[in-house]
């Protein structure tokens, strides 16, 4: 913990942000809701195929991702 309260205070301490502000718009280029999204539920789908019992017919399709996995009902 004070490893980290040291480094906050240093980032935050330092007037020219330029460089750090430069760091953090190249890791935001590649984050998006949407990317985020797929890469969830793609794990998702892929536990519930390997939990679904052999021989088991498949799964309806995920009205919210448009693949095999556990419908949404309502």
């Amino acid at each position: 913990p004070d490893e980290f309260i040291n480094a906050a205070e240093k980032i935050f301490s330092q007037t020219d942000r330029t460089e750090w502000l430069r760091r953090v718009d190249a890791f935001l280029e590649d984050v998006s809701w949407d990317k985020t999204w797929t890469q969830m539920a793609q794990l998702i789908d892929e536990v519930i195929e390997r939990k679904r019992p052999a021989g088991s017919s498949s799964l309806p399709l995920n009205r919210l991702t448009g693949r095999a996995g556990a419908a949404v009902t309502t």
